[in-house]
């Protein structure tokens, strides 16, 4: 079901089917309560049915690493061209759980900008061949990049907002995507928002429906 049918679904059990605002603040409210949720249940295991594949486009883009010994050097490295969309936090060792090649035939592993210096500093063949992020871009140190052919790599991870990463292959409203959420969890979620909202007052006489 998707995030704009379950906020229908929650508007009519609460009796307010054309309130328009209230089915907004559903929707964020969902959203909410899904992370927490899956942030509990991650600790005793990560759900693939939650993990989505994201395709992000990349460029390539000169770096200069000061090293280790201060000499320094320049060399390439590969960043996604937009923002990877934020994901639920969850105990993992690494950003996401997978950041790699398409047809994951090579995957990158993580490390922070100062073991990746050092990492490609003492590497016999000068290759990093490692991932950080900053500011929410991925960066891939990798200083043989003229042997990358593709033009976007693998991120698999469970995402805060599936339907912003899921509307990126779909030419429609993401709120209208079905969302790869297991039923056991919409239904939590659910009475979780219909216990919230259903103890609030709502102001009948100001309703916005849909059509105003």
């Amino acid at each position: 079901m998707s995030l704009n049918k379950e906020a229908d679904l929650i508007a009519n059990n609460l009796d307010q089917p054309f309130n328009h605002e209230l089915k907004e603040r559903i929707k964020e409210l969902y959203k909410q309560e899904v992370a927490l949720i899956i942030n509990k249940l991650a600790n005793t295991g990560i759900d693939r049915q939650l993990v989505i594949n994201y395709e992000a486009e990349i460029e390539k883009v000169d770096v200069y690493i000061d090293s280790y010994n201060k000499k320094g050097y320049k060399g390439k490295a590969i960043k996604t061209k937009n923002k990877v969309p934020s994901t639920v936090r969850i105990r993992k060792d690494a950003p996401y759980l997978y950041v790699g090649s398409i047809d994951r035939r090579k995957a990158y592993p993580y490390r922070n900008p100062s073991e990746s210096e050092v990492y490609a500093s003492f590497s016999p063949t000068g290759e990093s061949y490692s991932y950080d992020v900053v500011n929410n871009y991925v960066i891939i140190n990798d200083i043989r990049t003229n042997v990358f052919k593709g033009k976007y790599i693998l991120i698999q991870d469970i995402f805060e907002n599936p339907e912003e990463v899921l509307s990126k292959y779909d030419d429609i409203d993401g709120h209208d995507i079905e969302l790869p959420i297991p039923n056991d969890i919409k239904a939590m979620v659910r009475d979780r928002i219909l216990n919230t909202l259903g103890q609030m007052p709502i102001d009948n006489e100001n309703v916005k429906s849909e059509q105003q």
